[in-house]
């Protein structure tokens, strides 16, 4: 299996397919309008209140867990074949610090001018956090760190492993990480889901690249069709049952699938990796530029402190919860973070990343 590696090194792999690209792009477009349902303020549905757009906002949330899935899928895809690269990680760190301490001082900044706070009562401990995001940070991107930290030892593992083996290790660890706790949602197994899917995860992006050919089926466009839709009607069906048997918990509970670990996202997510990776061809400089900037996008708009701006106080959801424009709203607000956020990235990389990067790329050769 290591020559087999090697050899596929040694051909033009370090070319990133534009497809996982595009992917990376619609993966963090899901995760903005999951962000735009769970942190716009709405009000717990019941079935005395439940409206047309309340079923849009269930739908929303839908696809913002599995997502996160989904990029770590598409790491193990890359890194079985490739090795940890130190300068990665702390670009990395580099940029979580500089978003959650520029929009840390940026807020107190504003506050200051405003007249609504002074100097004395600057907060050491927003301080203090905000310059160790790999503590207090995102939850995804600190589990992405320690998963790109365990990938060498991952990689061993796999390798080490067979088809059939390596088979066996992924549905075993399904069974324990996924399919239990999605049965017994408040067992101590829920507990150890969050970062174990992600290792889950991937092994299953890892097990595509080595055992998966690259040909297009249509078995995997009816896959993700069929599970996204069904995904999509679980919603609808709990909340007509709600409605029907008139109980707030049924409707509370329609996204029941929805968490990373639940068992029908994960396979959602699996079925759309593989959609990607088999049947979208695609190689197109402007979506590995845009693609570049996707974790920009999650630190920025998702920050603690530019979250609520964005979602309550700044043209709020509610707002537009009972208007015609309710539709317009989510795809004009959605659209438009994406597109600011990818434009402050790429001037922090330009002014800093490229020139921070030249930085250790020298203190390496020395």
């Amino acid at each position: 299996m290591e020559e087999v590696i090697a050899k596929d090194n040694q051909k033009n792999d370090k070319t990133r397919d534009s497809q996982f690209e595009l992917l990376r792009i619609i993966c963090m477009i899901l995760i903005i309008l999951h962000h735009y349902s769970v942190h716009g303020g709405f009000d717990k549905f019941g079935f005395n209140n439940l409206s047309k757009n309340g079923v849009i906002i269930q739908i929303l949330s839908l696809w913002g867990s599995l997502a996160c899935n989904i990029f770590i899928m598409i790491t193990g895809y890359y890194m079985i074949k490739s090795k940890i690269k130190y300068k990665k990680i702390i670009l990395l760190l580099a940029e979580m610090t500089f978003y959650s301490l520029g929009i840390s001082l940026i807020i107190y900044i504003n506050e200051l001018m405003k007249n609504t706070t002074t100097l004395a009562e600057f907060p050491i401990i927003m301080f203090i956090k905000s310059c160790i995001p790999l503590i207090y940070g995102n939850w995804f991107t600190i589990f992405y760190i320690i998963i790109y930290f365990l990938s060498p030892y991952l990689n061993k593992l796999i390798l080490a492993l067979n088809k059939k083996e390596t088979q066996k290790l992924i549905i075993t660890s399904t069974i324990l990480i996924s399919v239990i706790p999605s049965i017994f949602f408040d067992s101590i197994w829920h507990r150890f889901s969050s970062l174990g899917i992600m290792i889950v995860s991937y092994f299953i992006g890892a097990y595509v690249r080595l055992y998966l050919n690259e040909e297009k089926k249509t078995i995997y466009t009816i896959l993700m069709v069929a599970c996204n839709v069904l995904l999509i009607c679980s919603v609808i069906v709990i909340d007509i049952l709600g409605v029907r048997f008139k109980s707030d918990t049924l409707i509370n509970n329609a996204t029941y699938f929805k968490g990373s670990s639940n068992i029908i996202s994960f396979i959602v997510a699996i079925s759309i990796f593989l959609y990607f990776r088999n049947n979208v061809k695609l190689k197109s400089k402007t979506v590995n530029f845009i693609a570049s900037s996707v974790l920009g996008v999650y630190l920025i708009h998702d920050n603690d402190y530019i979250r609520p701006i964005l979602w309550k106080s700044f043209y709020p959801n509610l707002d537009f919860f009972n208007s015609k424009y309710f539709l317009i709203h989510i795809l004009v607000k959605t659209g438009g973070i994406f597109v600011v956020c990818v434009i402050i990235d790429k001037i922090r990389i330009y002014l800093l990343e490229k020139r921070f990067s030249k930085l250790l790329d020298k203190l390496e050769h020395n």
